[in-house]
């Protein structure tokens, strides 16, 4: 086995972790939906010194940790959160597999989250990535939630009956919404994803940290609230970045009794990412919502990646 050496990131490790992130999108069960461009300038983005001072200002944990053997980067991984840690973007490089670089990268992560307090640390990774789930259990991972994108080419085709009599409006989300927001999620989130993910209430309320942070990579989003006849049935988050061609829904707010009107917010959502120059458009289905499953597959909308989220719990109460 190599030596393995732990360091934090430098700023001349940018092309080498860059490398890294390209070789990874070599791998068909590695590839996420997006591009390796848009990969690459997430990198360069969150190793920038401008976006080192923002996480200071803000107190935003950014920890960037390589891994070297002889004198080489071999691989890379991130600790990022603020009331929660997340280990991601963890990259090894493909000549330094099977030598333990990913267990020792993730090993220190655990200590680092431990040191600081925290009492659990995630982390998502691909169903297709074999070697890394493994690992992942191997080292103590827990699963508390599985999602599956599910998409569609842009511009959307269906028949006029697709909106029959279910046509909905919607609207920005308002200041004072948040716990009708709470109240919805709650019934449709289980109690350990919300303890262990924390609310999606941030992304359609989003902190003044997260709004300079999607300024910086250029991400276009929108947090809806959906009404039909002028009330409120549920909402809707999408998003996409730049180079990404592909426009995102989030796990839709929108209860099963009416999940009638998806098919409505599906087409305004599909206008919307046409207009910004998308290609396909797709939606995250958590695996407990069969009949949003159902009602895509009836629609032709076809399963593209099925990823894992994993907890790995840090105090002696779990």
């Amino acid at each position: 086995m190599p030596k393995i050496l732990l360091r934090n990131f430098r700023n001349n490790d940018l092309e080498a972790v860059c490398r890294l992130n390209y070789l990874a999108f070599s791998d068909p069960n590695l590839q996420d939906g997006g591009t390796p461009e848009a990969g690459a300038y997430r990198l360069r983005s969150l190793t920038s010194m401008r976006m080192r001072v923002l996480t200071r200002l803000f107190r935003y944990r950014l920890e960037m940790i390589v891994a070297e053997v002889d004198g080489n980067v071999a691989g890379f991984v991130m600790l990022t959160g603020r009331d929660r840690v997340n280990m991601n973007t963890l990259m090894v490089d493909p000549q330094y597999r099977r030598c333990g670089v990913g267990a020792t990268l993730v090993q220190e992560t655990f200590q680092r989250a431990q040191s600081l307090g925290y009492p659990f640390a995630t982390a998502e990774v691909l169903t297709t990535n074999l070697p890394s789930a493994k690992l992942c259990e191997k080292l103590g991972f827990e699963v508390f939630d599985t999602f599956t994108f599910y998409e569609t080419p842009l511009p959307l085709s269906q028949p006029a009956e697709y909106l029959l009599g279910n046509r909905v409006a919607v609207r920005p989300v308002r200041e004072g919404e948040q716990s009708a927001f709470a109240a919805t999620e709650q019934t449709l989130v289980s109690a350990v994803d919300l303890h262990v993910r924390g609310s999606a209430i941030r992304f359609y309320y989003p902190s003044l940290y997260r709004q300079l942070v999607d300024h910086r990579e250029h991400k276009q989003y929108q947090a809806w609230a959906v009404e039909k006849d002028g009330q409120r049935v549920g909402f809707q988050y999408l998003h996409s970045s730049l180079g990404n061609p592909k426009g995102t829904l989030t796990r839709p707010m929108l209860p099963d009794a009416h999940l009638n009107f998806l098919p409505s917010i599906l087409v305004m959502a599909g206008d919307w990412f046409s207009e910004l120059g998308k290609h396909t458009l797709r939606i995250e289905v958590p695996a407990d919502r069969p009949h949003l499953i159902e009602n895509l597959f009836s629609w032709n909308w076809q399963p593209s990646v099925e990823w894992l989220c994993l907890v790995k719990w840090l105090d002696s109460g779990h």
